[in-house]
């Protein structure tokens, strides 16, 4: 079992072994190539994809945004998030300064780093059970990074949630939340 809910699991490797390849799979986007994989105990195979994604969100490493303003990206996988739920993301990935300061109409321009955790925000206010996050903190200062794992680290506590991360390092510890650290390809 990969994770249950409280849990925070981190797949560190180095580039190229699959460790996005692994949190597609998880998130129903990608066929799985060997092996097998279940959500709570049904195989995945005879699970529908739309069933999964109502549950689980994934931010990438590098977020799409369609043309549009920040809040339709925003509420991408959940339309009627309200003004608070946007907020509350943005509190999150310490970024509602950003926002407020640059302006909501445009996502292209942030920067990269801004980019993915606006990802992650949009993850978040899709309230899902399991949120995969890839490489969420890479090229993150440590103090910011600090403060966004203290703050996903209270959120899973807040509720029947995970969090399965991937980095290409052991990364820190989250505010002193126990992370199930697994090396990848084990």
């Amino acid at each position: 079992m990969l994770c249950s809910p409280g849990d925070l699991v981190e797949l560190s490797g180095r580039s190229g072994v699959g460790k996005s390849t692994v949190l597609e799979a998880i998130a129903a986007l990608r066929p799985i190539c060997a092996g097998s994989l279940s959500y709570g105990g049904i195989e995945q195979e005879t699970v529908r994809p739309a069933s999964v994604l109502a549950r689980v969100a994934i931010a990438p490493q590098i977020p799409s945004f369609l043309p549009g303003s920040l809040r339709e990206q925003l509420v991408y996988g959940r339309p009627d998030a309200s003004d608070e739920d946007i907020s509350a993301a943005l509190a999150m990935v310490c970024m509602t300064d950003v926002v407020v300061g640059r302006g909501p109409d445009d996502a292209s321009v942030y920067s990269g780093g801004e980019q993915r955790r606006l990802g992650v925000a949009r993850a978040l206010i899709a309230d899902p059970e399991l949120l995969l996050l890839d490489e969420p903190f890479a090229g993150l200062e440590v103090d910011l990074s600090q403060r966004i794992r203290a703050n996903l680290a209270r959120w899973v506590g807040e509720g029947r949630r995970a969090i399965v991360f991937t980095g290409h390092e052991v990364g820190p510890d989250w505010a002193g939340s126990p992370v199930r650290r697994i090396k990848w390809p084990d």
